[in-house]
């Protein structure tokens, strides 16, 4: 993805606690963090929490969510070749298409929105701040 830091997010939508709600333990790393917090969120998707992750800040990078395969192929025959892909469930995927520069939040959103319709992505999830899953984690 290029980007230096990232906001994770680990959520867990039934916490136990039926009066506290679903929560999110957010955490603001850098890449050497990241790795060496792996463990950790492993242990933590294990007990229930789904792991999210996005570009710190403003940045140079649009997710569109929930891409069926042949959407996908769609957005690479149309000449656009993704950072990354992450399968997020069987034959449903979030690409993450890198620009050559960083963008503003109002340009980044329109970016995501603008693709969504393009590709068929998730328009209620195509937004400059959006969290995408971190591949290698499962869904609970």
């Amino acid at each position: 993805m290029g980007a230096s830091t990232f906001e994770v997010g680990l959520f867990k939508p039934e916490p136990g606690n039926e009066t506290l709600g679903p929560e999110m333990i957010p955490r603001t790393w850098d890449r050497d963090s990241l790795m060496r917090s792996i463990s950790w969120m492993k242990l933590q998707n294990l007990q229930g929490r789904n792991i999210y992750i996005r570009p710190y800040g403003e940045h140079d990078l649009t997710m569109v969510d929930d891409l069926k395969r042949d959407s996908l192929n769609r957005m690479f025959t149309s000449g656009f070749k993704p950072a990354l892909v992450v399968e997020t469930s069987p034959g449903n995927f979030q690409a993450w298409l890198k620009h050559s520069r960083v963008l503003c939040r109002e340009t980044s959103t329109a970016a995501a929105r603008a693709l969504a319709e393009q590709f068929g992505g998730d328009k209620g999830a195509a937004d400059w701040r959006h969290f995408g899953r971190l591949a290698g984690f499962t869904s609970t």
